[in-house]
């Protein structure tokens, strides 16, 4: 799933501008809702302009739709588990 964010009214929340480094490259993200929990399974973030899903499958997170690398959807998790101290 792989959509721009054109004005702000279609995503009223975008959380703290948040940042990881992953294979040699910086990738920057905000979150696009609010009340986010640790029993939550989706997650929907702002990944470099473009609206992308975290979906928790197996005890892993993927991005929905999409063939991003699995790794970078764990980090993503990873460093908003660290902000948000889920």
């Amino acid at each position: 799933m792989e959509e721009t964010v054109g004005t702000s009214s279609s995503y009223p929340y975008k959380g703290q501008p948040l940042r990881v480094f992953y294979k040699g490259q910086d990738y920057n993200f905000q979150l696009l809702q609010k009340g986010l929990r640790k029993e939550d399974l989706e997650i929907k973030v702002l990944l470099d302009g473009q609206v992308q899903v975290l979906i928790m499958r197996e005890g892993r997170w993927y991005f929905s739709g999409s063939d991003h690398d699995q790794l970078l959807a764990h980090e993503i998790y990873r460093a908003i588990s660290l902000r948000y101290r889920l």
